[in-house]
């Protein structure tokens, strides 16, 4: 293998050093000249000089999501994908959504703030995953989310559970690693009584049977949903998934 290899980068080095030796000095000139080129490149663009810590434009909106402070409505809806919050601002703009402006739309973050029924709400995207939320959710906050739900889709253990039936969520599995930056593995993830409270007040309204759980939050959609891969291996700790709706079936049989 290790012979194999060689022969592979042997071509690349040669030509590469073919490449350096007829062109060495305007390429010793370009390095040279490499960083005063990005700097004059960058004080053209809106994020020229910015602070490593808490990066902003130069206008003072937050890096990801664009937005400046009060932008951002105090109640949120956090949704993952950006057609998705389109979907959500069309379901309720003629009624209560009239004012619904779009405040972002830089790398597809998409974020609307309106009224509902008299109180400011905002619809925002956080693309897929826990690492991609931890990004949004910050600077959300800093914008003026106070009250954040998530909305989304997500499998269940339950067999009984029909699909498209909502859930709330109550607690969550930390399987995730982006929590792990705010605080240590052992803190629970449960979610604001008061919201849930909210829930169950209008609970009565819905036309289908509403859920109450607790899920798992994963990295990634495939694997660590306890998804097999090609060769039918699942992650180990994702076996678990498997075993408990097996007693769990035992038990309600």
């Amino acid at each position: 293998m290790r012979y194999t290899l060689l022969l592979i980068l042997h071509p690349v080095i040669l030509w590469r050093g073919f490449y350096i030796d007829t062109s060495v000095r305007e390429r010793v000139l370009r390095w040279q000249s490499f960083g005063q080129f990005n700097r004059s490149h960058y004080k053209e663009d809106a994020m020229a000089e910015v602070n490593a810590s808490k990066p902003t434009t130069a206008d003072g909106r937050q890096y990801h999501v664009h937005c400046l402070p009060g932008e951002i409505a105090p109640y949120c809806l956090f949704v993952g994908a950006s057609a998705r919050a389109r979907m959500i601002v069309d379901a309720i703009v003629d009624k209560h959504l009239g004012t619904a402006k779009l405040v972002n739309s830089h790398r597809d973050l998409y974020a609307y703030t309106g009224d509902y029924e008299g109180m400011p709400l905002s619809v925002v995207t956080t693309q897929i995953g826990a690492p991609s939320t931890g990004i949004v959710m910050p600077e959300a906050v800093r914008c003026g989310a106070r009250r954040i739900i998530r909305v989304g889709s997500c499998s269940a253990l339950q067999s009984e559970m029909a699909l498209g039936e909502p859930i709330v969520v109550i607690g969550a599995v930390r399987l995730e690693g982006a929590s792990k930056n705010w605080v240590m593995i052992e803190y629970p993830a449960i979610a604001d009584r008061h919201i849930l409270r909210a829930f169950e007040d209008v609970e009565g309204t819905c036309d289908t049977t509403v859920h109450y759980g607790i899920e798992a939050t994963t990295d990634c959609f495939q694997e660590g949903q306890a998804r097999p891969d090609d060769g039918e291996w699942v992650c180990r700790r994702m076996r678990f998934c498997n075993e408990i709706r097996i007693v769990r079936d035992r038990i309600v049989e």
